[in-house]
């Protein structure tokens, strides 16, 4: 921690140690399973889309649906009608 007038600075590392604990014990890491696998599922969806964009750029006719977005089934053909 760094203090700098009436303000503190915390670093982020500073700040799971002390609310998750050390890397190692077990809340911490289920954290950042959770924080990789978000990261990683969240990377694939803008992967996706970006590469339908630059395909529309290129003269292709494709259409991104972020199948996330829908609850169920039902939700996803309701969209469609």
């Amino acid at each position: 921690m760094e203090q700098i007038g009436d303000m503190k600075f915390v670093d982020f590392e500073e700040i799971l140690e002390r609310d998750l604990g050390k890397i190692g014990t077990p809340k911490r890491d289920e954290f950042e399973r959770k924080v990789n696998e978000t990261v990683k599922k969240e990377f694939s969806v803008i992967t996706e889309f970006f590469a339908v964009e630059k395909s529309r750029l290129l003269g292709f006719n494709l259409v991104f649906i972020p199948c996330k977005s829908f609850a169920n089934e039902n939700s996803l053909q309701e969209f469609f009608h």
